[in-house]
């Protein structure tokens, strides 16, 4: 099994199955999904058993209370018996063959510890979008966009899982141990992987992400000031007058 793809859910029905038929439409089929599930009551779980036997044995769930996001994530990575890794989005999607670029991207760098693409973000109402792709060179003042990246699951041996601890910036946290101060090598490719709808818990929650990441910042002595507030009302400014 060479990718391993992690969605963690919580009363996401109506929106879940967009993500799931992504994965199904893909060409390249050597991949389980994970779906991590935090107690829903909304039908969120109906739907992942709806999907069971249309995904033909590759897809595996779990349904139970969690202490948050990035322990639904922790479980997913544990569960995971692939190579690579991948955390999707909840609502979002994946472009169209992406996955047979990832394994094609794989193959020819076997030295990359992670496969980074570009992500298609838009804004709430779907009406909108832009492309983004951030280089690890400047983590400390601007983050990678973390469903993009297809990761060797033995950085988690080395760099830690994620820190249960944060409540918004952990991906952010762990991206910068391992590609930034771990100097894990990264091929960046100019393909567009994952669909990123502006809505979720760092987009609507500006200040509580920003105190999350001066306290990262702290962590690892950084002394460059990022502001992820700041960077969000730029995209969402942007994304209100692309067309």
């Amino acid at each position: 099994m060479k990718l391993s793809l992690i969605i963690c859910t919580y009363n996401i029905n109506g929106r879940l199955e967009k993500t799931l038929d992504s994965l199904l439409d893909q060409t390249y089929d050597d991949f389980e999904v994970i779906v991590i599930d935090g107690a829903s009551t909304d039908g969120t779980v109906d739907v992942v058993k709806a999907y069971e036997e249309k995904f033909a044995g590759k897809l595996w769930w779990a349904s139970e209370k969690d202490s948050g996001i990035y322990n639904a994530m922790n479980k997913g990575v544990r569960m995971a018996l692939g190579a690579y890794l991948s955390v999707v989005g909840a609502g979002d999607w994946l472009e169209k063959d992406v996955l047979q670029e990832i394994a094609r991207c794989i193959s020819e760098n076997p030295q990359a510890d992670a496969i980074y693409g570009k992500t298609r973000i838009w804004n709430g109402d779907m009406e909108n979008s832009e492309v983004v792709q951030t280089s690890p060179e400047i983590l400390p003042t601007q983050p990678m966009q973390h469903p993009a990246i297809y990761y060797k699951k033995e950085l988690h041996s080395e760099f830690g899982l994620y820190d249960e601890s944060y409540a918004i910036a952990a991906d952010y946290l762990f991206c910068l141990k391992a590609f930034y101060f771990g100097k894990a090598v990264v091929k960046m490719i100019d393909a567009i992987t994952n669909n990123f709808v502006m809505d979720g818990m760092s987009s609507n929650n500006a200040k509580e992400c920003e105190a999350e990441n001066k306290r990262l910042r702290k962590e690892l002595g950084i002394k460059t000031s990022i502001k992820i507030s700041n960077l969000i009302k730029i995209i969402k400014k942007r994304l209100r007058f692309l067309k």
